[in-house]
């Protein structure tokens, strides 16, 4: 099979090797995207007269069934692109061929890559509504369980671990923020822009992108080229923020299921074991959590410097972002699916946490007793603080939650307003899916070629 650039002259197979990379392997992964954003382009050319509703109709039905199939993309096919283009004309002769007017490899790779992202962006979202109403389960579940809260790394002053859990809660609820703001970022349709210039044909880009589901266009055909990198960077970010909050409860548990510690147990079904110490179960899984951190960070760097000194319009460069983008959203995932199953099953042991409070761990309250009895703070201070334990041992913990009424503390968690952030999640998330598989339905399993509700 030819290039879809192919002239009048062979390119160096060790050229190609190199600028191909690992496109053909990777667009297996891309392939089912850009069958449905080259369809939606055919029905745009025909809505917008540039070939007749006819040719649409069979080139929509061909790629229809190109689709259900599994692609076998090999190197010398290049990319995705080709194949699919090579199979139209295989089956549709010069007709085939009709399937690139008005777009170039540019925004096509685009539009594909964006469909992906926001297939993948819902995929993630699904996981983090799950995460979060375990963590609330959690969160409720030990609201007046001890805990003993720190700083820098010595013991501070009192919590509970249902606090703890909401915490994580909190913190991934702005990560899931971040990955929302990626989402609309990254739904907006690029076909229409060529390589960056527009073309002479008079295309309804807005039309097109209906088609996809996208939320609109990207307005100016050169900005589309110049986003390139630019989104990427905004959905590898805010997934990067959810593998920090990932790698740091990772950490978090580790560390209190120590039997130095022995807050938290670590079922051993979750555990791996030792090649020589029969007595060793291993939290690897919450190390690789860890590390998998780094892994999503540099790729959100490599992607982010890219764009870093180049001028406006496309450049080879941008190839790297595809297998960035693909092995950021794998590690995001497979994190996901893990802290799920480990807060799910996590232990908690209440013995070991209610021996965590020593009594000095009471003694910032000791010191407001004695501001209620009219003593200043530095004066009530700096008295607590010639003998903390003694005085600590007038509080208990039942005392200190009940003193502490402001929002947040664990002597007034938020309940209320995480059941509502819940519920306000779920049907935001539910009605972007539903877009999603309106337009992936009317597209890919849809004999019309106008839909109705579009064109009214």
């Amino acid at each position: 099979m030819s290039q879809l650039w192919k002239k009048d002259y062979e390119a160096d197979n060790r050229i190609m090797r190199f600028t191909v990379g690992s496109d053909y392997e990777l667009d297996k992964k891309l392939f089912y995207a850009d069958v449905m954003a080259s369809i939606a382009h055919v029905r745009g050319l025909a809505y917008s007269g540039v070939i007749a509703k006819t040719d649409a109709e069979r080139l929509t039905h061909v790629l229809q069934d190109i689709w259900q199939h599994k692609p076998d993309i090999r190197m010398q096919d290049e990319d995705c692109h080709t194949w699919i283009e090579q199979k139209l004309v295989s089956r549709l002769g010069d007709l085939g061929k009709r399937i690139h007017t008005g777009r170039s490899r540019n925004d096509q790779v685009l539009a594909a890559a964006r469909v992906y992202t926001r297939e993948k962006t819902l995929d993630l979202l699904e996981k983090c509504i799950s995460l979060l109403q375990l963590l609330f389960s959690r969160a409720k579940e030990h609201e007046n369980t001890p805990f003993p809260g720190r700083t820098h790394t010595l013991v501070a002053m009192p919590f509970s671990i249902g606090m703890l859990f909401d915490a994580w809660f909190e913190q991934y609820l702005d990560d899931i923020t971040l990955l929302h703001t990626a989402y609309e970022k990254n739904n907006r349709s690029p076909l229409g822009s060529a390589a960056g210039y527009g073309v002479p044909v008079s295309l309804d880009r807005e039309y097109v992108a209906k088609l996809l589901g996208f939320s609109g266009v990207q307005t100016n055909v050169l900005a589309v080229q110049n986003s390139r990198a630019r989104i990427e960077s905004v959905v590898l970010q805010a997934l990067d923020h959810i593998m920090i909050t990932s790698a740091r409860i990772a950490q978090e548990l580790i560390l209190y299921s120590l039997p130095e510690f022995n807050y938290v147990s670590i079922p051993k079904s979750l555990c791996t074991g030792s090649s020589i110490m029969p007595q060793k179960h291993n939290p690897d899984v919450l190390e690789l959590i860890r590390a998998s951190v780094h892994t999503v960070h540099s790729l959100a760097d490599r992607v982010t410097m890219l764009p870093i000194g180049l001028i406006s319009g496309y450049h080879r460069d941008m190839q790297i972002t595809k297998q960035a983008c693909m092995e950021a959203f794998d590690a995001a995932e497979s994190t996901l699916d893990m802290m799920i199953l480990v807060i799910k099953e996590l232990e908690i042991n209440n013995e070991g946490l209610a021996k965590s409070l020593p009594p000095e761990i009471f003694a910032t309250d000791a010191v407001f007793s004695k501001i209620e009895e009219g003593e200043t703070f530095r004066d009530a201070y700096r008295e607590i603080a010639k003998d903390p334990k003694r005085y600590g041992e007038t509080v208990s913990f039942e005392d200190s939650r009940k003193l502490r009424t402001s929002t947040g503390t664990h002597g007034n968690p938020p309940w209320t307003l995480r059941m509502k952030q819940i519920d306000d999640m779920i049907i935001h998330d539910l009605q972007i899916r539903k877009e999603h598989k309106k337009a992936c339905q009317e597209i890919l399993h849809h004999d019309s070629i106008f839909p109705d509700e579009l064109i009214s």
